[in-house]
């Protein structure tokens, strides 16, 4: 009758070596899902910019009392809704006031004089835009047309390296059956292998360039740089500053229009007892009212303020190594940190320098080397229907949000 001891003890080397096995190859397999885990990390992490937290702002604006008078009719609260050119209240002339009279119509032709020079501003900024946007479409152009150039070039030499390449192995492949018939020394065989080594190196950083030419041609094509920031110069940016100018100047012109229909209001109306009604200057919320009907106000003493839901913007501020990810009309989605809700927008431009350029200095001083490069990566909202939940919630203005930078 066989050993069973004997037989028990012949098998446990075998049945550790399996266990051991089996465990190398768990770790092989776990250590390979880590490179790959890792590996995606890094190439996300190289071609995403990062969440960034933001507080959603918008545009706010304080009605004023015009001139001295008592407060009527003022019914609003903070959160309600009112319309373009909407009476937000009226206000009663006390007494009689000449100097007065005098200073709004010197008011009124100020304001006429600065609606023309807006618009003069407006039509050269409107003519440069244009330019700038030709200059854009031609710098793309010109970028795309080089890097095709490059690209053609490179692979005719890639073509020539390939059949230098060939020849080399040929000639290597001769000296080595040569080499082992005894006909020449391995000194001529390893001349022939450096050769053939090198052209296949050759080979390999001209495939390099073609690949590294090849994402620049796509990055040009959606109007994007990879070698370095845009400068100031770049037609982009210069579109970017003069849309937002001729933005700016457009509502200038409006703001100034507004003021003179209610100076001339005014001004029919300065008598004493007459009533002089303020307009709301566009449709949006009340974000705060300030005083009482009944009230006696100074000229220029604040009644009440207003939001601009058409106009809401938020502020990202990331390093500038970042900024060659993020282009210009580029999606956004904002989740609102207090709702979980989502908003929508683009980027409207971007602004480095932040801290550290002084504009208008002849002498700069040293910018501190701790000194963090941040770029202003400013995003515009899309417009949302004013519901009454939308409306409770000021239209989000103060919401703090995670920004994300959406890829086309």
């Amino acid at each position: 009758m066989p050993d069973l001891t004997l037989l028990k003890n012949r098998n446990a080397p075998e049945a550790t070596n399996i266990s051991r096995s089996s465990t190398s190859t768990i770790l092989l397999f776990l250590g390979g899902l880590f490179g790959i885990a890792a590996g995606v990390y890094l190439l996300w992490d190289s071609t995403s910019v990062k969440s960034q937290e933001a507080v959603i702002n918008g545009r706010i604006i304080s009605i004023n009392a015009p001139r001295y008078g008592l407060v009527k009719n003022l019914d609003l609260k903070t959160r309600d809704f009112v319309r373009d050119e909407q009476v937000l209240f009226d206000l009663v002339n006390r007494n009689l006031d000449i100097s007065h009279t005098e200073r709004i119509k010197t008011e009124i032709t100020q304001a006429k004089l600065d609606i023309t020079n807006f618009q003069t501003q407006a039509k050269e900024t409107e003519k440069q835009l244009n330019r700038a946007n030709s200059d854009r479409v031609l710098q793309r152009n010109l970028e795309v047309q080089k890097y095709q150039a490059d690209i053609r070039t490179l692979q005719s030499s890639l073509q020539r390296a390939r059949e230098e390449y060939s020849l080399a192995k040929i000639t290597y492949d001769r000296r080595l059956s040569l080499l082992q018939e005894g006909a020449i020394s391995a000194e001529q065989v390893d001349i022939a292998r450096t050769e053939m080594n090198s052209r296949q190196a050759q080979i390999q950083e001209v495939q390099r360039q073609i690949i590294e030419r090849q994402t620049n041609l796509e990055a040009a094509k959606n109007e994007l740089t990879i070698m370095n920031t845009r400068s100031n110069s770049d037609p982009s940016l210069r579109t970017q500053e003069l849309s937002a100018k001729l933005q700016e100047l457009q509502q200038q012109i409006k703001t100034k229009k507004v003021l003179i229909r209610q100076l001339e209001t005014e001004l029919n109306s300065n008598r004493e007892g007459q009533v002089l009604p303020v307009i709301a200057p566009f449709s949006g919320l009340v974000w705060t009212v300030k005083e009482t009907s009944g009230t006696e106000v100074l000229t220029g003493q604040k009644i009440l303020e207003l939001l601009d839901c058409s106009e809401r913007w938020l502020d990202v501020y990331v390093n500038e190594s970042q900024v060659r990810r993020i282009r210009v009309d580029q999606p956004v989605m904002i989740t609102l940190t207090a709702t979980g809700e989502r908003v929508e927008g683009t980027v409207e431009y971007i602004r480095s320098g932040l801290g550290r350029l002084r504009p208008g200095e002849d002498v700069l001083q040293p910018i501190e080397a701790k000194l963090q490069k941040q770029a202003q990566v400013r995003v515009k909202l899309k417009p949302q229907f004013l519901d009454r939940a939308f409306a409770a919630n000021f239209c989000h203005v103060g919401f703090t949000g995670s920004v994300r930078f959406e890829k086309k």
